[in-house]
């Protein structure tokens, strides 16, 4: 049998911006079909709430991971980065930006490279030149130029796999905050 999981959405408690940022996960979502990228196996809704149901890995955050465990080999990092490139590399053909990716939405299955990139929340769908200003994400993981509302585009994603490498290799983050 096949765990899933469920993310119930209260629609009286949801704010307008919240609202919003739930409708791109879920179109988001409904676009990806990746090994890689956790995988929506349902939407429902009634007049309260929003069922939103998604396959269920059973190792947990990456997150969990890294705290409990001294530094990663280089080559056990590259066996987890492996599968997070070719799904941003998937993603950003696609036109979608994740904008929040860091140890907490990658989710781990049994093995290193059983990663699945979750939680679309902040994620925005972009043409190909275009450059958003949006200043989002973690402030560890975040790229500067997404912080100098200069304009940022896909690559910021890179930076924070930059950090997420930096993470696992070295035990810390690179910057303090």
């Amino acid at each position: 049998s096949e765990h899933l999981a469920v993310k119930i959405i209260d629609k009286n408690t949801v704010k307008t911006e919240e609202k919003a940022l739930l409708c791109t996960e879920i179109a988001v979502l409904k676009l990806m079909h990746h090994p890689h990228i956790i995988r929506m196996d349902g939407l429902y809704e009634t007049k309260d709430k929003v069922y939103i149901v998604m396959e269920m890995l059973k190792g947990g955050e990456l997150f969990d991971r890294i705290v409990g465990r001294p530094r990663f080999s280089e080559s056990d990092t590259a066996k987890l980065l492996r599968p997070l490139l070719e799904s941003i590399a998937y993603m950003h053909d696609l036109g979608i930006v994740h904008r929040d990716l860091k140890p907490e939405n990658i989710l781990c299955g049994d093995n290193l490279d059983d990663v699945k990139i979750a939680d679309f929340g902040l994620s925005k769908m972009i043409m190909p030149n275009e450059k958003m200003v949006q200043a989002c994400g973690t402030l560890s993981y975040v790229a500067p130029e997404v912080l100098t509302n200069q304009g940022y585009g896909k690559e910021a994603d890179m930076w924070s796999v930059g950090v997420i490498m930096f993470l696992l290799m070295c035990g810390k983050l690179p910057f303090d905050a």
